[in-house]
């Protein structure tokens, strides 16, 4: 059975269990340009905006929309709901993978491209506003934290990256907190090159018994210069080249 259909497999069951009024499913975009990548990278959202699905009018509108991995390649005017955080995803996706400079415009078809190479989740599975509720996606997580389990270990990704600062309620404190618990090993934090008051915190966890690193990081809709961005997307490669090799 491949990834994809475990995944789907998975999201049955998972929509079964609990209410939701939208169920959206995500994870691996396209499993066979996943598997070619020699570092696999999973980024860990909150969720998604619910702009898209609560203007569909019409069920054939509303049910590619329930499926982040379709919705994400799928694009007639060139801005997605979140747009800015999938070209940033893309720009991280490429320095990451490539070690390549970053990309300051970045196209329909380069977005696009760059996704097919990557697996994304969102803690949350319902649709939430612009601004995510917190409360909500901590009660998400540990509500629903052996599914969420599960998801990842089915993407078996090489490279965790939280995408959402918070303290103790950042994407990645709260899967270390409700999904990896005891399942964390050392700790650390690493000294932006970019930015003296900077440092980015990560720790270790086992999937699927291979080691593999966490990282807390900003949200990719972060509003910034582009001058910050770059130097925010060579911080990501640089932890990701440091950390992956330990």
């Amino acid at each position: 059975m491949s990834k994809t259909d475990k995944l789907n497999d998975l999201f049955k069951k998972w929509e079964s269990k609990y209410v939701f009024k939208h169920f959206i499913q995500d994870g691996i975009v396209d499993e066979s340009q996943y598997e070619k990548q020699r570092i696999h990278i999973l980024f860990v959202l909150r969720d998604k905006n619910d702009k898209e699905v609560t203007d569909a009018t019409e069920a054939t509108d509303l049910e590619p929309l329930k499926d982040l991995r379709k919705t994400l390649l799928v694009d007639k005017q060139g801005h997605v709901e979140g747009w800015r955080t999938w070209n940033n995803i893309a720009r991280w996706t490429q320095t990451i993978l490539d070690q390549s400079p970053y990309l300051h415009d970045v196209s329909l078809a380069k977005r696009i491209e760059e996704l097919h190479r990557v697996a994304v989740m969102n803690l949350k599975k319902e649709c939430g506003s612009s601004s995510s509720d917190l409360n909500e996606i901590e009660d998400a997580t540990k509500e629903q934290s052996d599914l969420i389990l599960k998801e990842i270990k089915i993407c078996d990704p090489d490279v965790i990256i939280g995408c959402g600062l918070g303290g103790d309620r950042s994407n990645a404190a709260l899967l270390k907190k409700y999904v990896f618990r005891d399942n964390v090993s050392d700790s650390g934090s690493m000294k932006s090159k970019n930015d003296k008051d900077r440092s980015w915190n990560y720790y270790y966890t086992a999937i699927n018994k291979r080691k593999v690193p966490v990282i807390e990081f900003r949200h990719p809709s972060t509003r910034c210069s582009h001058e910050k961005s770059e130097w925010l997307c060579n911080d990501m490669a640089e932890l990701c080249d440091i950390l992956l090799v330990k």
